[in-house]
């Protein structure tokens, strides 16, 4: 636990691989309730509209109907979460033609992709860190050598007051610094 989250658990669900559109809403369906439409699929249809509305505001409804349920399909690869974010970054693109549509809406996926992948490393970074504090271990650079008295007396006063709040130094190795330079 770190400030009441459970880093294991955090760190199981982003371990785990989210699960493509098709998966977790089935012909654009939701698994809860197969016969409404799915939360993400509506969504992520509502986003292609607005891009469609964007490229072109003088197209027909038939035209933005079949583009969107045209688009959904291609998509739903990607999870949907991540599909949908990737098409609102893509709202805010200069899009000119559909067809630069999809590849634009799959580069901002790969990016969203790839925090998630760093938030889970660093998940499990933090993770082991607080256990490995908890275990009373010294964690791979974060061993601290004692300062001389002549650096603690090059320290500003107030680094000086942090090193002591953080138990880098004592507050007697301070004032044993500050003696033998006036001595």
């Amino acid at each position: 636990m770190a400030e009441g989250v459970d880093l294991v658990a955090l760190e199981a669900l982003y371990r785990r691989p989210p699960a493509p559109l098709r998966e977790t809403e089935p012909g654009g369906k939701s698994l809860r309730h197969p016969g409404a439409a799915g939360e993400m699929t509506t969504g992520l249809g509502d986003d292609l509209a607005m891009i469609w509305t964007k490229f072109a505001p003088t197209g027909s409804a038939d035209q933005a109907d079949a583009w969107i349920k045209t688009m959904v399909i291609a998509l739903d690869d990607l999870p949907g979460r991540v599909a949908r974010e990737a098409a609102q970054m893509v709202l805010r693109q200069p899009i000119r033609f559909a067809g630069d549509v999809d590849p634009a809406i799959r580069e901002a996926a790969s990016g969203i992709l790839a925090r998630r992948s760093r938030a889970r490393y660093r998940i499990r970074e933090l993770r082991e860190a607080i256990e490995a504090q908890q275990a009373g271990q010294a964690i791979e650079g974060d061993t601290i050598q004692p300062l001389s008295p002549e650096k603690i007396r090059a320290l500003p006063p107030a680094m000086r007051a942090i090193g002591v709040s953080i138990g880098a130094i004592t507050q007697d190795e301070v004032d044993a610094a500050l003696m033998s330079q006036a001595a």
